[in-house]
């Protein structure tokens, strides 16, 4: 489950200003800066990962109110899916996390994905049950609201912070796939945190009805491969960012094959509208 809340919590909503061609709208120059932020996983960093635990219960249990705070009396938000989870962030030079979200990595990804115990799918999911395919699924996405943003960035407005952390927690997510060699990513999300993340470019589609799951989300599927082909058509190009950091051997390949979904056109495995790519 990714409900809206849990990035709306941090003031990242839809907004209007100023728009950066190739940006999510709204995006100011300020945004574009490089990023204090860092991508990287928590796993094998115990500090890092209770701050991740943390900053789960403050926002799923306490300002939201999705799970219930009695449940977690050390105030660590975790399930048996964290065994099974590699788990990523956004963090500053300062080694303080400011955006966190997991990877659930269980060995039949399709039929034993977590969201399926809430979400019920569409007749045509062949993708999600192909054992070719590796399929993961993105959930506990959260970020802070520290008070303290703008004293330690007090170059940047808040707005341009969160963006920031959103980002690089996007960038986390996708080189924490890459790395565990997935094929698909899965994921239940509220329309409006849906259209935030389409807007970076991420190639999602529905693949089941909206349903109450702690609030009303839909499950939705996106072609890791896809997304790297947009990735490489630069049409949106605070996407390359994406790529540093990530090694050799998992950086994306040129496909033809995918060539008439990145472009907008019409295609015998999907279709990707031009504004999304565009990033218009």
């Amino acid at each position: 489950m990714i409900p809206a809340a849990a990035v709306a919590s941090a003031g990242l909503t839809a907004h209007s200003g100023p728009s950066v061609p190739g940006a999510s709208p709204g995006t100011t120059p300020a945004a574009l800066a490089v990023s204090p932020f860092r991508a990287r996983a928590l796993d094998g960093a115990p500090l890092l990962l209770e701050q991740s635990y943390r900053l789960r219960y403050s926002v799923y249990c306490l300002e939201r109110k999705f799970l219930p705070r009695a449940d977690y009396p050390q105030g660590l938000e975790t399930d048996a899916y964290d065994n099974l989870s590699v788990h990523v962030g956004a963090v500053d030079a300062s080694g303080e996390l400011f955006g966190t979200a997991r990877l659930v990595n269980v060995p039949v990804g399709g039929p034993n994905l977590p969201l399926l115990g809430h979400c019920s799918l569409f007749a045509d999911h062949a993708e999600l049950y192909d054992p070719a395919n590796k399929v993961i699924e993105v959930s506990r996405l959260a970020m802070s609201r520290s008070s303290t943003w703008g004293l330690h960035y007090s170059g940047f407005k808040r707005r341009d912070i969160r963006e920031m952390v959103f980002r690089t927690l996007l960038k986390a997510i996708y080189q924490g796939a890459k790395r565990l060699e997935a094929t698909h990513w899965v994921a239940a999300t509220e329309k409006s945190l849906q259209r935030r993340v389409e807007e970076y470019g991420f190639p999602f589609r529905a693949i089941g009805p909206e349903a109450d799951y702690s609030g009303p989300v839909a499950p939705y599927l996106m072609s890791l491969q896809e997304f790297d082909q947009v990735i490489l058509s630069r049409r949106i190009p605070m996407l390359a960012e994406f790529l540093v950091g990530l090694e050799p051997q998992f950086q994306p390949r040129p496909d033809r094959t995918w060539e008439g979904v990145v472009f907008g056109k019409s295609s015998g495995r999907g279709h990707l509208s031009e504004r999304i790519v565009a990033g218009l």
